[in-house]
């Protein structure tokens, strides 16, 4: 492992003093995120990389829902791996970012039921989770030129696949758009998927945007399937990151790929459930096009084996990488399709990306 240096001040003081200067070294200290009703203090473990050379700041961010600890461990082992005397610009690294959710396994915080993805920009006298966006988005957040904040699907999901915004104009993606796409791209995973607003109701990429943040979401698998699937998805979260760098001309190692194509996906066809629980059963295969009114799963009672329900898909699309793993509960989504808008041939096009740094 490089040589770490603890430095809690120069990490409490990034809001007002910036980034540390370019020294091709790593510290490492704790952002004190606000105070619980006990008045027990929040306080986030924040890695920075500093290269030797000026370059982008890119943010990597893991268990921002507290049961989605993939990248958590990608990210460590990144921070094992990455050279700074090789660097060019900035890494900052959270591992663990909801603390309070990761430290008891679950999503969402467990103090206020929040998200803090979700609370940004924050605000510095709300509930805790407020009180901890608004520290972490205004001292680190809006430090960084990239955001590549991972995900996957927890114990009851499986989601592989990498999220970005929605183009505002599909037929004619802006600047920001096709740099986002290439990073995307560049990560490594068979597929890209945007989603149409509003398709969920978590959604803290305006806020991103409007800071000239490109943001990035790998959804690293997840469900029953974790426990077999979890060393390719925590190689792929670390190899994902160092394929960025490349394209962001921050390292010099070519990337690697499990995979030569990338399929893109216009994603705004979820399938629903009802709030009838049960079993899901999930009868189409990733990859497969389902018509409009087909069947995708069934729900099923896990004791009798009756079929509760016919699960049907709204329109004709294509079976993403997605869906329930377990039985399910409340009215939720347990797949989604898309039209493949795009097949990226990753070895003949040029996937790099020139970016205005905030620290250029």
């Amino acid at each position: 492992m490089n040589s770490v240096y603890r430095d809690d001040e120069l990490i409490a003081q990034l809001g007002s003093s910036g980034l540390p200067p370019y020294g091709g070294k790593r510290s490492f200290g704790y952002l004190p995120a606000g105070k619980t009703r006990s008045l027990s203090e929040v306080k986030l473990p924040i890695h920075i990389v500093s290269g030797v050379r000026p370059g982008p700041t890119v943010l990597v961010q893991g268990a921002a829902h507290g049961n989605e600890i993939a990248g958590s461990v990608g990210i460590l082992n990144l921070l094992d791996n990455l050279d700074p005397k090789e660097l060019s610009g900035t890494v900052i690294a959270v591992p663990v970012l909801n603390i309070l959710g990761f430290e008891t396994g679950v999503r969402l915080s467990p103090a206020d039921g929040k998200d803090i993805l979700a609370c940004f920009p924050g605000n510095i006298d709300g509930s805790i989770t407020e009180q901890i966006s608004y520290h972490y988005f205004n001292n680190i957040v809006l430090h960084s030129d990239i955001l590549i904040d991972f995900h996957q699907g927890g114990r009851t999901a499986y989601e592989r696949y990498i999220l970005i915004d929605s183009p505002q104009d599909a037929n004619h993606w802006n600047s920001m758009e096709e740099k986002r796409l290439n990073l995307a791209v560049v990560f490594g995973l068979s597929s890209v998927a945007y989603f149409p607003p509003g398709t969920f109701a978590e959604n803290q990429s305006d806020v991103l945007a409007d800071n000239n943040i490109i943001h990035l979401t790998p959804e690293l698998s997840g469900g029953t399937g974790w426990y077999a699937n979890s060393s390719r998805d925590i190689r792929d979260a670390e190899q994902g990151i160092l394929n960025i760098l490349w394209a962001l001309d921050m390292i010099a190692t070519e990337p690697i790929y499990t995979q030569r194509h990338c399929d893109v996906y216009d994603a705004g066809n979820v399938v629903w459930k009802s709030s009838d629980d049960g079993l899901f059963i999930r009868e189409a295969k990733f990859g497969q096009e389902v018509e409009a009114q087909g069947t995708y799963g069934k729900l099923i009672n896990p004791y009798t084996g009756d079929l509760i329900s016919e699960l049907k898909a709204e329109r004709k699309g294509t079976v993403i990488p997605s869906g329930q793993e377990w039985p399910t509960i409340g009215n939720t989504s347990v797949g989604i399709l898309g039209d493949v808008t795009q097949v990226i041939d990753r070895e003949s096009v040029n996937l790099k990306v020139k970016l205005d740094s905030k620290r250029q």
